[in-house]
């Protein structure tokens, strides 16, 4: 009885996320190689200053955006100063520093609604819709994403070899029996 029984906790993974309406980019985006395919990094800013109140009140706060799968194609060709609709994605706190004394709130597995008037101008500064980047570590030349090479085309625009099809006059006709012939005359 003198012991005392330490309560554990069980770990849960909830299903919460949280969605920053109208983010624009502080930073250009950091594109990285990782284990499981391009990763990108974002940095947005959220603002909490109030006119009322004064500047001094609130802080601003800095959020590393994670961003993979195929929403990192087009994060890697975001600028500084682009707005989006929306940023979805679980948040998490990171420590660093020597003595883990500097921590950075994250926002992990983010998806990016990005407007379209954006994605005209990711177009234009060589994103493709679906296609993946060849280049290692960041956006490509403005050069070579102007022309296209063969190696670089998406699986989707690529023709299919021309398939030969035999001709029917080399084949020969089976030759008929006159025993049925003369079966039908009869």
């Amino acid at each position: 009885m003198g012991k005392k029984e330490e309560k554990t906790y069980k770990r849960y993974d909830t299903k919460d996320k949280v969605e920053f309406v109208g983010p624009r980019l502080a930073k250009d985006p950091e594109v990285k190689d990782g284990a499981y395919g391009k990763m990108v990094r974002l940095a947005v800013v959220g603002d909490c200053r109030d006119p009322k109140e004064g500047d001094n009140k609130y802080s601003p706060i800095w959020y590393e955006v994670n961003v993979g799968d195929y929403h990192a194609e087009a994060a890697a060709y975001l600028e500084k100063d682009d707005v989006l609709h929306m940023i979805k994605g679980k948040m998490a706190l990171r420590r660093y520093g020597d003595d883990n004394e500097k921590f950075a709130i994250c926002i992990l597995r983010a998806e990016l609604d990005i407007p379209l008037e954006l994605q005209a101008v990711l177009k234009e500064r060589g994103w493709v819709p679906g296609e993946s980047k060849t280049e290692k570590g960041g956006k490509k030349d403005k050069k070579s994403s102007s022309t296209k090479s063969s190696k670089t085309a998406s699986p989707a625009k690529k023709k299919a070899p021309p398939v030969e099809i035999p001709d029917d006059d080399d084949d020969e006709e089976p030759e008929e029996d006159e025993d049925e012939d003369t079966e039908i005359e009869e």
